[in-house]
């Protein structure tokens, strides 16, 4: 049986799906973002995102009494991942709790 690779993220990651606000210079769209961390996410939706995109994200942890989320970023990585669905990865540039 093959061995699975490495994972080599040095960041904590969430794998928890949560649902996500997308604001991109074409407008607003929703997704679904899994593997989070304070470096990045990877995010689920109908629309495809270009590598280069700035992208504003707005999204909540899923646990109790948590307050909203929003980062700026840039899309490192898309890809069609079938159903009508197209996945990109996200790197944050920064993290903060929304005002």
């Amino acid at each position: 049986m093959p061995q699975q690779p490495e994972d080599r993220r040095e960041k904590l990651r969430l794998q928890l799906p949560m649902p996500v606000l997308l604001k991109t210079p074409t407008g607003e769209l929703h997704g679904m973002a899994r593997d989070v961390s304070i470096a990045g996410a990877f995010v689920t939706s109908k629309v495809a995102l270009s590598v280069g995109t700035r992208i504003t994200i707005t999204f909540t942890l899923p646990i109790k009494d948590a307050r909203p989320f929003r980062s700026n970023g840039t899309v490192v990585r898309s890809q069609q991942l079938g159903n009508g669905n197209f996945g990109s990865a996200i790197a944050f540039d920064d993290v903060g709790e929304e005002s």
